[in-house]
């Protein structure tokens, strides 16, 4: 199986997720934790344009591109744009944060993966979240329908939040931290784990970084995660857990 078909594989299972157990509760892929909230340095999250390149089994496989800011109301803003035509994959994502606490207000995300497109949009007040979310088959022209409506542990992130602000979070040798994260695709709610396995020199076409290693291990796929020491940190490599597959970081 191509690195392109393991990847689809695992978005395909989200989807089936998304189509057949989301039902009236969130569904849970790992037990989540209780509250759990991850103090976030609010002067380490990033500011300005992020594009990483995708490298699959040697090869440039894709680009993502990620802008990130606070606005006039102090909340913080993520916008991931993902494409990936060899893996037939175009997602949009957008998250709205608490400036402070960031807590997740609102996230959409527009995603097309080979013959299905799904649409999300979630919202919260305080730990409760209300999703719509849409899945179209283009082949079959199944169109399925999920609303939610749902507590969550407090602290629990969005994917992209928690992984886009892996950097602002206190690092150190051996640290480990532990938060649970909900995958605005599908639903599901992770207890995720990161872990401070050591430094290490990377080499990315931004330049040349000593960074800490950040693995993550729940969510799947798994990944490390490599943040620049120097302040403020930056994230300059992801390499996906079983997979001959990284994001690079193209310019500083």
């Amino acid at each position: 199986m191509t690195m392109a078909m393991q990847l689809r594989t695992a978005l395909y299972a989200s989807i089936i997720l998304a189509t057949a157990s989301i039902g009236s509760a969130l569904a849970a892929e790992d037990t989540p934790l209780a509250a759990k909230p991850v103090p976030i340095d609010r002067a380490q999250a990033f500011v300005g344009k992020q594009q990483f390149q995708v490298i699959s089994n040697g090869q440039q496989a894709g680009m993502i591109t990620v802008h990130s800011r606070f606005n006039e109301k102090g909340q913080y803003l993520i916008h991931d744009h993902s494409e990936s035509e060899v893996m037939g994959v175009l997602e949009e994502i957008f998250v709205v944060m608490d400036g402070d606490s960031f807590a997740p207000l609102r996230s959409q995300v527009h995603a097309r993966m080979g013959d299905h497109y799904i649409d999300a949009n979630w919202q919260w007040q305080d730990d409760l979240a209300d999703s719509q979310i849409e899945i179209y088959n283009f082949a079959s022209g199944e169109h399925r329908h999920r609303a939610l409506s749902e507590s969550m542990p407090a602290g629990t992130l969005t994917r992209a939040g928690a992984l886009y602000l892996a950097n602002a979070m206190d690092l150190s040798e051996n640290k480990v931290i532990e938060l649970n994260w909900l995958n605005t695709l599908n639903g599901q709610i992770s207890a995720i784990t990161y872990t401070v396995t050591g430094s290490a020199e990377i080499s990315v076409p931004a330049g040349n970084f000593d960074t800490w290693a950040v693995v993550q291990e729940g969510g799947q796929p798994g990944n490390t995660i490599y943040v620049s020491k120097d302040s403020p940190r930056r994230i300059v490599r992801f390499d996906v857990t079983g997979m001959d597959m990284r994001l690079e970081l193209m310019e500083r």
